[in-house]
């Protein structure tokens, strides 16, 4: 491994938080020709979104970051460059939210089962990284997400107390009813560029991390008895289909085997 990819994949192990109330935090960092210029901004708030960015440039060096959290939504960007020079450029994105569930009904004394999913949308072209993860109540459930230049997309869901193995970012967990439970997630994206291992390898000279097509977290409570309500107001519930696109759908599964039949049947 390069040291550029070595310092990325370092930046996203790094990066951890805890929740217990509607709060939102990012940061966004950008270094051009190994430092010689960068910039840091960060931004904090509670009971608001929060956004940055950086930029970076240094005689044909270049590097820039993005980063933005809100409740369930996370969009993070970096990208870095190096046109001329022998030297390096990074960029590096984290946003991270939490916030504070509770399922309302008539018992206080029953677990309730809900299917938590992290959707994770992005791409990356150049050595880099991106990884992520949204937890329930410190140990009730958590999916963590990782993915790099050389790996696929991957997802790892489970509870702190064992159990956890590869799944496709959707998983069952149980929550105690009527009982305030927090709700974090992170996504943390870096880029690098290598002038140096650019002369032998022009791959290594340019680097895009694009999550900003964002990470969002739905729960679906599987107990019609109970209701999800959250601190910051936002609905963790995944957006239905309208009617008449659901009907749609519908129609489209039901004659797709009568077409499937008859273009077999069709002589030729």
């Amino acid at each position: 491994m390069n040291r550029i990819y070595c310092l990325v994949m370092a930046s996203l192990l790094s990066v951890s938080t805890s929740a217990t109330a509607y709060s939102t935090s990012v940061e966004a960092s950008a270094s051009a020709a190994n430092g010689v210029d960068s910039e840091l901004n960060v931004d904090a708030h509670v009971d608001l979104p929060a956004v940055a960015s950086a930029l970076a440039t240094y005689e044909g060096y270049a590097a820039s970051a993005f980063a933005s959290a809100n409740a369930g939504v996370l969009k993070a960007y970096a990208a870095a460059s190096v046109e001329s020079g022998t030297s390096t450029s990074a960029a590096f994105a984290k946003s991270i939210f939490s916030d504070t569930i509770r399922l309302n009904g008539s018992s206080n004394l029953r677990f309730v089962q809900v299917l938590l999913n992290f959707r994770v949308e992005g791409g990356i072209s150049g050595p880099g990284g991106a990884s992520g993860f949204v937890e329930l109540g410190g140990s009730q459930g958590k999916i963590d997400f990782a993915q790099s230049y050389y790996s696929a997309p991957a997802f790892t869901c489970g509870t702190w107390s064992g159990d956890t193995g590869a799944c496709d970012g959707t998983a069952i967990f149980s929550l105690r009813t009527n009982t305030d439970i927090s709700i974090s997630g992170l996504l943390s994206v870096a880029a690098g560029a290598d002038g140096y291992l650019g002369l032998f390898d022009p791959f290594r000279k340019r680097s895009q991390v694009d999550f900003s097509h964002t990470a969002r977290t739905f729960i679906s409570v599987l107990d019609p008895n109970y209701q999800l309500t959250s601190q910051s107001g936002y609905s963790y519930a995944p957006v239905p289909l309208p009617p008449a696109l659901a009907l749609f759908a519908v129609g489209l599964a039901a004659i797709a085997p009568k077409r499937r039949l008859a273009s077999i049947s069709r002589p030729v």
